[in-house]
């Protein structure tokens, strides 16, 4: 039917489409987002998701204006920008905790003994890696974030059950005579800070 309408130069009225057919509607788009829909690719990936749609990013307005013939797309596009909004944030979070291990794998390797005076130094069993580490490297993340640690350096075993070895590079710490002795759990067990 397509290849018809090709070859002949006039179309009866029912089969055109009119302006008062067309319906829009726009949308707002997060602060977070504003950059990353001012690249035309990212705003076409989004627009071929919902099919049949016309998007125009305004960036003044912070808004995706979209265009359609059907009110089906347009309902479809309302629906889904929630949902694709949440996954590019997934994603960026996703790329930039990457960046941040790469960079924290490079600045690692390059770290010499002799930048932290005390190194603390311990095993894990291979079975256990898992907890010590945590989801998608949690537990390794917040103990860079402690007080007084440089870095952490994981350095897995040979295989065969052999244990994980886990370094803390630690700087030294300045404490007042009144802390170098503080009672852990019960009154025979002493730990000393200095």
């Amino acid at each position: 039917m397509l290849t018809e309408f090709r070859l002949m130069s006039i179309i009866a009225t029912t089969q055109l489409r009119r302006p008062s057919t067309g319906r829009s509607e726009s949308g707002g788009v997060p602060e977070d987002l504003v950059d990353y829909f001012s690249v035309e690719k990212n705003l076409l990936e989004f627009q071929n998701t919902v099919k049949d749609i016309a998007m125009i990013f305004d960036k003044e307005k912070r808004e995706i204006k979209l265009n359609s013939f059907g009110s089906i797309s347009l309902k479809k596009a309302v629906v889904l920008s929630e949902m694709y909004f949440r996954d590019v944030r997934l994603k960026n979070q996703l790329r930039a905790r990457a960046e941040e291990a790469e960079r924290m794998l490079q600045h690692g390797g390059q770290r010499n003994d002799r930048d932290s005076p005390f190194i603390d130094e311990f095993e894990v069993a291979a079975d256990l890696m898992g907890l010590a580490i945590g989801t998608h490297g949690s537990n390794i993340q917040r103990a860079r974030n402690v007080e007084d640690v440089d870095d952490i350096q994981v350095f897995e075993g040979g295989g065969d059950g052999q244990p994980c070895i886990i370094k803390l590079p630690l700087r030294c710490l300045d404490v007042g005579l009144f802390s170098i002795v503080k009672i852990v759990d019960s009154p025979h067990y002493y730990v000393q800070l200095a």
